[in-house]
């Protein structure tokens, strides 16, 4: 499945103060980003309306990112034994294409985190197909053509909201069984002139790159798998 919005011809301006006590590392959590969210999430799983569920993910930026164009992302969702149709999205699946989606819902006034993206970013998102208890996402973010991003190290920045929507949940089971959701890497592409595309993997100190859902304790949770290394000519095939 994927999902894409145009991109936008307009510069962003960012003036961030940067703490160099921070270690670079990729965060996620409910509601807020970083350590202003939760790590769990519970839901008593009866109805199909109400207001949606917000992931948040976060990265405190490493060295020499100041030019940024666009941003691979994995996240690993592992529910269960097999995983559960409540976590299936996709046209021919049962929460079908519209319950969960991609996109920057970071907020209005005072936050933790700056935002580069300045509502000018667009998005696309991926499906793998499940296997066993398990599905990956990946996701990808843009930046307007010709105004890439200047990220101050040691700074921890908005990258992207997941969206997850009530809707079918009472004919789609599985909503109550206990999910582990990793954040499994970052993957940066700048400029090509610059040679520099930076993957991160892990929690800064002091952060968490995973969340669960219906309990504080989800056995193996974070269990996440291998980092796919991709190429830049990779991520531009999927918005084409």
């Amino acid at each position: 499945m994927k999902r894409l919005l145009p991109a936008v011809c307009l510069a962003v301006a960012l003036t961030v103060t940067a703490d160099p006590a921070r270690a670079e590392g990729i965060n996620l959590s409910w509601d807020e980003c970083g350590s202003s969210g939760i790590a769990t999430k519970s839901w008593t799983c009866d109805s199909d309306d109400g207001q949606a569920f917000k992931l948040v993910a976060s990265v405190v930026a490493p060295a020499n990112v100041q030019e940024v164009t666009a941003i691979e992302y994995q996240v690993d969702v592992e529910a269960g034994v097999k995983l559960p149709e409540w976590w299936k999205h996709g046209l021919s699946v049962c929460r079908g294409d519209s319950a969960i989606s991609l996109g920057f819902e970071f907020g209005t006034g005072v936050t933790p985190c700056a935002d580069f993206t300045g509502g000018l970013w667009s998005n696309g998102m991926a499906l793998d197909s499940p296997s066993g208890n398990r599905v990956r996402m990946r996701l990808f973010t843009f930046a307007p053509q010709g105004t890439p991003a200047n990220l101050v190290e040691g700074s921890e920045y908005y990258v992207f909201t997941l969206q997850i929507r009530p809707a079918r949940t009472t004919a789609c089971a599985g909503c109550a069984i206990d999910a582990c959701i990793v954040l499994n890497s970052l993957q940066f592409y700048q400029t090509p002139v610059l040679n520099h595309d930076p993957l991160l993997v892990g929690a800064g100190a002091g952060g968490r790159n995973h969340v669960t859902w219906q309990s504080e304790k989800v056995l193996g949770c974070p269990n996440s798998t291998p980092v796919r290394n991709a190429t830049w000519g990779t991520v531009k095939s999927l918005y084409r």
